[in-house]
């Protein structure tokens, strides 16, 4: 990994070995990526050596007598907090979440909320929405961030907040909500899988995905964002960089270092932006069903002889109207929509050329080599070697003194 502004100095050329405690909910997902930002710091930390246990049932004997530090993912208060004090071992909290006296390292989560309403706002639209249907402790912040930059932008925001029920209950209330939400909107649900629930109900009522509603989700998670078109635009919390930085701050404290005075809370990395949130303002009803139709069929092999026949336009007005309301031709669309299903296969999956080149619509892998060079400036074995590069990049060791 390679950040920038690295808070702690790190002792260099250390030899002792460390015994490392790390608690962590056995099986909740969630942590993945923020044990793997941890594991990716071990890989470069001389002596370490880790022993993981499950959350819920801490060995405190082995805590207490034989741990030189401990990475802890305590997610709310607790009376551990308390025991780790009175131990008196090194100890950071990781993707904290709440105020604690021990060091911590957690997730800004309104800066999440803050790029998904962002990223809604830069596609035109000025209805909004937030849906959640959990208790978890990060709900409230994400949902300020998302609805305080809506009203900021001078637009309101509708709130879907509700206990969870049995599912057909729980889908009809959302579908119920929906339709009575203003069109087009733009919503953003806590997570993936309420995205891909979202777009699951809106597919079964009719309601177009993304041009009625379009949808934006948290977490990148690859099981939901990209289950099934529309595949799921994703904000990317800085999950990972959590774990590595909560790893080297223990590393500073157990190297003699002072604690920080506050927590160290990280803000939102990027939006990855795919099918569900590609919506396109327009009052023109023929011009949203052919770019309706691009989206949906692209990746079939179709062209524009086929567009004009389930469109009823003729080329020259159609052409016409691509120009002048998305600035490129109706050919130049189904190009950037092939290539943006092909960047999407290429950094996503290990499948060869041929096989990308079939799914995203493209007659050889020759023509999507040609295509994708026109439209993104590289080979795409360039470009999947360029984002191996970037994500292994993220794994490399650095020492900021």
């Amino acid at each position: 990994m390679k950040y920038v502004n690295h808070p702690f100095k790190l002792a260099s050329n250390r030899t002792i070995d460390r015994q490392i405690g790390l608690a962590v909910p056995i099986g909740d997902s969630s942590f993945r990526e923020a044990v793997g930002g941890i594991s990716a710091f071990i890989q470069h930390a001389p002596g370490w050596s880790l022993r993981i246990m499950d959350y819920w049932d801490v060995d405190w004997a082995w805590v207490r007598h034989k741990a030189d530090g401990m990475l802890m993912f305590l997610t709310r208060p607790h009376r551990d907090e308390r025991r780790l004090l009175d131990i008196g071992v090194p100890t950071v909290l990781v993707m904290a979440s709440c105020p604690s006296v021990l060091p911590s390292v957690g997730v800004d989560e309104r800066s999440i909320g803050a790029v998904a309403a962002e990223h809604l706002l830069a596609r035109g639209l000025r209805r909004f929405a937030y849906l959640n249907l959990t208790t978890h402790h990060a709900d409230a912040d994400r949902e300020r961030g998302f609805t305080s930059t809506v009203i900021k932008a001078g637009f309101e925001c509708r709130l879907y907040r509700d206990a969870p029920l049995c599912r057909p209950k729980q889908e009809a209330a959302i579908l119920a909500w929906v339709r009575s939400l203003p069109k087009p909107v733009g919503v953003m649900a806590f997570n993936d899988l309420m995205a891909q629930m979202l777009i699951r109900i809106c597919g079964h009522a009719g309601i177009d995905v993304p041009d009625h509603v379009a949808v934006v989700g948290v977490d990148n998670c690859p099981i939901y964002s990209q289950l099934a078109p529309p595949y799921v635009t994703s904000v990317i919390g800085p999950f990972e960089r959590v774990g590595y930085e909560a790893a080297a701050m223990l590393q500073h404290l157990m190297d003699g270092g002072t604690a920080p005075n506050a927590p160290l809370m990280l803000p939102a990395e990027s939006v990855v932006a795919r099918q569900s949130s590609d919506f396109l303002l327009t009052d023109d009803a023929n011009l949203a069903a052919a770019v309706r139709f691009i989206r949906d069929n692209a990746h079939l092999g179709v062209g524009v002889k086929q567009l004009l026949q389930a469109v009823p336009m003729s080329r020259r007005r159609l052409e016409r109207e691509f120009m002048r309301n998305l600035g490129r031709t109706p050919l130049h669309e189904f190009h950037r929509t092939r290539i943006m299903l092909a960047k999407e296969l290429l950094t996503t999956t290990e499948r060869p050329m041929p096989d990308i080149a079939s799914r995203c619509g493209f007659s050889s892998s020759a023509r999507l080599a040609v295509v994708f060079r026109k439209v993104v400036g590289t080979t795409p074995s360039r470009f999947r070697m360029q984002a191996r590069q970037s994500g292994a990049s993220r794994h490399q060791s650095r020492r900021l003194h």
